[in-house]
């Protein structure tokens, strides 16, 4: 075991400093976050009500079925996903505020059923 040199490992000194304060555009910004989930988690709960309406009606193949359960999603996700984006990319603002807002009261949205903090609705 010539010429090899084991060392014991460095320890990192405790982190005594208070963390970072948090700017207050990211509380509002959450807020817009959790309009678009809850945003995303009702339009796909709709479209599942809806296929399963049609599921009990209609006798379908299930890959056909799994066909019109994705045009379905897509075909929606495309109609707000603008909506979506504007918002984001207004959010922390009192424009992002007015229009998370406006949402959360056209779709009557409940923002507290956030999945988790997970992305929802992505097919």
């Amino acid at each position: 075991m010539d010429g090899l040199l084991i060392t014991a490992p460095t320890v990192p000194a405790p982190v005594t400093a208070a963390p970072p304060a948090v700017p207050a555009a990211v509380p509002a910004a959450l807020e817009e976050a959790d309009v678009v989930a809850a945003l995303r988690l009702k339009a796909a709960a709709v479209i599942d009500a809806e296929l399963a309406r049609l599921r009990a009606r209609i006798r379908l193949d299930p890959g056909v079925c799994a066909q019109v359960d994705s045009a379905a999603h897509q075909v929606v996700e495309l109609l707000i996903r603008p909506a979506c984006q504007r918002l984001l990319a207004q959010a922390g603002s009192p424009a992002g505020a007015r229009q998370a807002d406006a949402l959360a009261r056209l779709f009557a949205l409940d923002t507290s059923e956030r999945a988790g903090g997970q992305a929802v609705w992505s097919r």
